[in-house]
């Protein structure tokens, strides 16, 4: 409450002080929640019974940041349940066996490139900004397109 340690901290200490339970409840300000600790139960909440837990506590405004607003950990009600239904298909197993290949090879290119941007001991944020968002994207779907069916 006071700033002391962050919240990350906190749910750190006392994730630790109560590994012999499954899980814990706490309260975020005047909301009671759970902090699961059991990977059942995380694969039981996130899987099989994930029609139950449709509105999640994050409050975004989607004008100030539209991006961030419509990630699935931040949608509630029908339009989660809509886009979480629509995407458990494309995650397969077998589809993200597939997918790791170029995201590893995403990954490696990404990296190589930022070192060649950080040549000299200092970052070129000009290029970076520019080369990543644009450039580089618009490449890695193109190379993606065949790879990814939906």
């Amino acid at each position: 409450m006071l700033l002391k340690t962050t919240i990350g901290e906190q749910l750190q200490r006392i994730y630790n002080e109560h590994s012999d339970k499954p899980y814990v409840g706490i309260f975020s300000f005047d909301k009671p929640s759970l902090l699961i600790r059991d990977l059942e139960l995380v694969k039981n909440i996130l899987v099989k019974d994930f029609q139950t837990f449709t509105d999640h506590i994050f409050m975004v405004n989607e004008k100030s940041d539209p991006l961030f607003a419509n990630l699935l950990f931040v949608l509630k009600g029908q339009i989660w349940r809509h886009l979480r239904t629509n995407l458990t298909p494309v995650f397969t197993s077998h589809k993200m066996k597939l997918m790791f290949y170029l995201v590893d090879t995403c990954g490696e290119e990404l990296t190589d490139f930022l070192q060649n941007a950080t040549a000299g001991g200092k970052l070129n944020h000009d290029l970076c900004s520019y080369k990543f968002r644009c450039e580089y994207k618009v490449q890695k779907l193109q190379k993606f397109k065949g790879y990814i069916y939906i």
